[in-house]
């Protein structure tokens, strides 16, 4: 079995200094960060590498950027739990929620991004889903139903 060692990028690198830093209380919740180019030349990245860094932990929720382009601590810690982690103990209630999210966002660039062929899959996989399901074939109306999704999926363009 071959193991995949992922190098992370300098960003990312970065991302991790400061996360390790907000953590360890250099900087206090609500306490604005410093403006890029202080940032910048303190850890000796340029200012793109700060942005991506600061978008980084931005998503992971430590941080705040503000329109005027200030970042501010939000958080000192977050949660790193994986996501499959988080799916296995979510109620179904909750996985549902998540669904139609997802679902109806997808749907929508399907709508806007799809072919001629997408649409004529898509009618194939509704017509297979109907016919599995008249016939009481449970088995195969849950794997068209699935096939019907990621047709939808594929339709978006979106990888």
């Amino acid at each position: 079995m071959i193991h995949l060692i992922s190098k992370k990028t300098l960003a990312e690198k970065l991302a991790d200094i400061i996360k390790d830093e907000i953590e360890k209380g250099k900087y206090s919740i609500g306490e604005k960060l410093p403006i890029e180019s202080k940032l910048s030349s303190m850890y000796g990245v340029g200012r793109s590498t700060v942005r991506e860094a600061i978008k980084i932990l931005s998503n992971i929720g430590l941080l705040s950027v503000e329109q005027s382009r200030d970042t501010f601590i939000i958080k000192q810690t977050v949660n790193t739990e994986s996501l499959e982690h988080r799916m296995a103990r979510a109620t179904i209630k909750e996985l549902n929620e998540v669904r139609e999210i997802i679902e109806l966002k997808i749907a929508e660039k399907a709508a806007l991004n799809r072919t001629e062929e997408d649409l004529l899959h898509i009618e194939e996989c509704l017509a297979n889903r109907k016919h599995y399901a008249e016939h009481g074939d449970l088995p195969n109306c849950i794997q068209a139903d699935i096939n019907f999704h990621l047709a939808v999926a594929t339709a978006a363009h979106n990888e």
